[in-house]
């Protein structure tokens, strides 16, 4: 049985979405609406799988949270607000923080928590400058909008 990894989607600017799967780098599929989005990613992921698994390397593991809250004070208001951070791994073993409401907004550190925690102050600043600006911001909704958990495609060759 192919192995499950956690989903991310990220909504894009023409109201599209890009779903990524954390533990994989480079898997990623896009597409009109969520669903698509996850299609596309899952099918991808079984391409990935089949080739990792015809080189004769082992599927990723999961081996870290992908997906964390952060809470972040909302310039507005005064009170907090909570984003969700997703979290991948670079090519070379560090931690990369990103709040799925800003994919623009990322840190990097060869700590997890060092990277989750870096993210909130970076993240306070866009907000702040947003509120300077008179402009709309984001607040987290539904996580279950942007975290989801699938199984990929059985592995396949390319």
């Amino acid at each position: 049985m192919a192995p499950s990894y956690t989903a991310v989607l990220l909504p894009n600017e023409d109201g599209s979405y890009s779903a990524l799967i954390p533990a994989m780098t480079g898997v990623t599929g896009q597409g009109p609406t969520r669903a698509a989005a996850l299609e596309k990613v899952t099918d991808n992921a079984g391409i990935a799988l089949g080739g990792i698994l015809a080189e004769g390397g082992d599927a990723p593991r999961e081996d870290w949270p992908p997906v964390r809250t952060v809470w972040v004070r909302n310039p507005r208001r005064g009170d907090t607000s909570p984003y969700i951070v997703m979290i991948q791994r670079t090519d070379e073993g560090e931690y990369r923080a990103t709040p799925v409401a800003f994919p623009d907004v990322s840190t990097v550190s060869a700590d997890l928590e060092d990277a989750v925690s870096q993210v909130g102050p970076l993240l306070f600043q866009r907000l702040t400058e947003m509120f300077a600006q008179g402009r709309h911001f984001p607040t987290q909704d539904d996580p279950q909008n942007y975290v989801i958990r699938v199984t990929a495609r059985e592995p396949v060759a390319e």
